[in-house]
């Protein structure tokens, strides 16, 4: 710990440049994300299957034939949190968002443009049928939104091998002596 706080860092900025110039598109690319909103019927291990894909069913017919999908989902969604907003979602997903069903993920992203309406999709909570509200195309993030993240790993990778390095040259060097008197006063003779 006290090597890390004594530790003099140098300017980084130029080596940040550098990286995001050289691998950019790798490291700083932000990806596609949907904002959707959503009508769930919640259907545990005893609910009626058939029951909630009819109940769904008929509320995508409604929205098909033009009515309002806030005022729907506002009414019948049974998800506490999007249903207060018509059943937009609190933010956007993107393809590989973990913390989101995989199934509504994959469906999210077969809907190819705003106000889409999703077939009926089942998810580990019950039944859902969607809307597209947006797409956020991908896009690079600029040197400068990147530079915080830049600069923290490489701190983070400097301050490793300068640790690495104050650590090895603490242990012998090339030319090591071994007092055999010191040696068998410790451990007795060694044979």
């Amino acid at each position: 710990e006290r090597f890390q706080r004594n530790l003099v860092l140098p300017n980084f900025d130029a080596v940040a440049e550098e990286r995001y110039r050289a691998i950019g598109e790798d490291i700083a690319t932000k990806p596609e994300t949907r904002l959707l909103s959503h009508i769930l019927l919640l259907c545990t291990e005893q609910c009626d299957v058939e029951l909630k894909q009819a109940e769904l069913t008929g509320l995508r017919e409604r929205l098909i034939a033009g009515d309002s999908f806030s005022d729907l989902a506002a009414e019948f969604s049974q998800d506490p949190g999007s249903r207060q907003r018509g059943g937009r979602l609190s933010r956007p997903i993107a393809v590989d968002d973990v913390g989101v069903d995989e199934t509504f993920r994959k469906t999210a992203f077969s809907l190819s443009e705003a106000g889409d309406i999703s077939e009926i999709v089942r998810s580990q909570f019950g039944f859902h049928v969607m809307r597209l509200e947006k797409v956020n195309p991908s896009r690079l993030y600029t040197f400068e939104e990147a530079k915080p993240a830049l600069l923290k790993e490489i701190e983070q990778r400097f301050r490793q091998d300068a640790y690495k390095a104050y650590f090895l040259s603490l242990g012998p060097g090339d030319e090591m002596e071994i007092d055999y008197q010191v040696l068998d006063s410790l451990f007795g003779p060694l044979t």
